[in-house]
């Protein structure tokens, strides 16, 4: 629940009775998969030892959880153990939901020993032995060898944190000096040379390529200084609207990314009519129109960018896509000013940070508020600004091309899990 806070942010245009209802219902929605997880642990055969059956019935509706138009992945089990170092190094082999799934067998293990009696009790305690061994080997291994697919020239990367609250970016008569804070600090960024600038999600909520002369600044910069600017703004294509990574390169302006996966309730309004019949028109704005496929960003003959919007680095399958397909980075802009000063901000670093782990690459995290970091391929932040400041973080990545098992192979462990769930269904039935 605490990552869907920024819908309080949307006060000003609804009451507050109408957003906490709004919030309450989607948070009840979300829990219910533990509820439907934990029913289907209880029917499947209770005569065989609780860690058969819990990790796939566990795993299968956490990965259920975080799919669909309004399907959201907080809380997810994996991303808990995300600073026990080395353990979720085993990402890279199967995803965060294979950790959820290693942490939710052992545990069972614990109980299973707890109410087993004899010999039931060793096999259960060798079984333990045995899981955190390989799991601990493998993430050991991958640990020391993380980089053997790692090219050998880095990149410079600066990101900028503009620290802009969230009603200020409201407010039309805030849009021309927030855009001049952000070119004050690109010019700050650029004395050290870097590769690439980045800027945060939607700098304003503004058609900011429609703005010539504030593009011509953006150009002019690029091309003097031979860096790359990428940055997240809203665009128009026809009548219709999205939200957007775009890139001004030396060699002119790429066409960008466009979102795919749309936040319910912000960028879209699922159930409009009985929101209008609760009488919260002034709520619902315009929908954003979602992308429809991962594009990378070829900042140099020499640098191909991955890149995905706010809470899409919650989601493994959109850095997994654009990793598969040859980025050799990841940056990922966000503006949680929306979370207000919740915890919210902090927990989407956390889940981030998995995507680094999963795919081998280092990840640029920019936020308008923060955090603002960058992470190496073993989930571990190398630099971070302080939140709620207004700043330049200065760093280097390394460019990777090597595809890990994850990558190449995706959430195997999900259709594992349906398996084991469908056939210990079977053989209830049989049984019976």
């Amino acid at each position: 629940a605490a990552l869907q806070t920024w819908m309080f942010s949307l006060h000003l245009y609804a009451p507050w009775w109408a957003i906490g209802g709004i919030w309450t219902v989607y948070s009840l929605y979300l829990g219910l998969y533990y509820g439907l997880a934990c029913a289907s642990i209880h029917i499947l055969p209770r005569r065989y030892p609780m860690w058969l059956i819990a990790p796939p019935a566990w795993t299968l509706f956490e990965y259920l959880r975080a799919l669909g138009p309004i399907g959201n992945p907080v809380g997810t089990i994996g991303y808990g153990i995300i600073d026990i170092i080395p353990l979720p190094n085993v990402a890279a082999m199967g995803g965060v939901y294979l950790v959820s799934f290693l942490v939710v067998l052992i545990n069972a293990m614990l109980a299973d020993i707890v109410f087993r009696r004899g010999l039931g009790k060793l096999v259960t305690c060798f079984a333990i032995f045995m899981v955190v061994g390989v799991w601990i080997g493998f993430s050991e291994i991958r640990q020391m060898t993380y980089t053997v697919n790692a090219d050998l020239n880095p990149v410079s990367i600066a990101l900028i944190q503009g620290n802009h609250a969230q009603m200020d970016k409201f407010n039309r008569r805030q849009w021309a000096t927030i855009k001049e804070d952000y070119l004050r600090l690109t010019e700050v960024a650029l004395q050290s040379s870097p590769d690439i600038v980045l800027w945060p999600e939607t700098i304003t909520p503004t058609l900011n390529l429609e703005d010539p002369l504030f593009v011509s600044v953006i150009t002019r910069l690029s091309h003097e200084n031979g860096s790359s600017i990428v940055w997240g703004t809203p665009i128009r294509k026809g009548s219709l609207f999205y939200n957007s990574i775009a890139a001004v390169t030396p060699g002119g302006i790429l066409p960008g990314y466009l979102k795919i996966k749309l936040m319910p309730f912000g960028e879209y309004w699922p159930c409009r009519p009985a929101l209008k019949a609760m009488g919260l028109t002034a709520l619902l704005g315009d929908d954003y129109t979602g992308g429809s496929q991962c594009t990378l960003l070829p900042l140099a003959p020499t640098i191909t960018v991955g890149g995905v919007i706010c809470l899409e680095s919650l989601y493994p399958w959109y850095t997994r896509t654009e990793a598969a397909a040859g980025a050799q980075l990841l940056v990922v802009i966000a503006n949680n000013a929306w979370f207000i000063h919740s915890s919210a901000a902090q927990k989407h670093f956390q889940m981030t940070r998995m995507r680094a782990i999963e795919t081998n690459r280092w990840v640029a995290l920019c936020s308008n508020t923060g955090v603002t970091a960058l992470v190496n391929p073993l989930g571990q932040p190398t630099e971070t600004l302080p939140e709620d400041t207004q700043g330049v973080l200065h760093g280097t990545a390394t460019r990777n091309r090597g595809l890990t098992p994850y990558t190449r192979y995706g959430d195997w462990i999900i259709g594992l899990s349906l398996m084991l769930c469908i056939g210990s269904g079977f053989l209830r039935k049989f049984r019976s």
